[in-house]
């Protein structure tokens, strides 16, 4: 089956379109959360002291795993010629 430019990243991913779709608004609305926290936290620097940043630490976790599992799919289909 031939897979078009909106689809191949889905399959790669190993995820249906609402499953992406699900992923990336919580991701969006986590680095929007963050950068708020972020910035009260600049104005009162006692507040939020490390909140901002283990929210994001733990969105790249979250993105570096998804995104190995992906490479491992992708190579898995196509492995690297000799």
């Amino acid at each position: 089956m031939s897979e078009s430019f909106f689809t191949k990243h889905l399959h790669d991913a190993n995820e249906s379109y609402i499953e992406h779709l699900v992923f990336t608004i919580k991701a969006g609305s986590t680095l929007i959360a963050a950068g708020v926290i972020v910035m009260i936290h600049g104005l009162f620097p006692f507040v939020f002291t490390h909140t901002g940043s283990n929210m994001i630490c733990r969105l790249t976790d979250e993105m570096k795993t998804r995104k190995q599992a992906c490479q491992q799919r992708c190579t898995a289909k196509n492995p690297p010629s000799e």
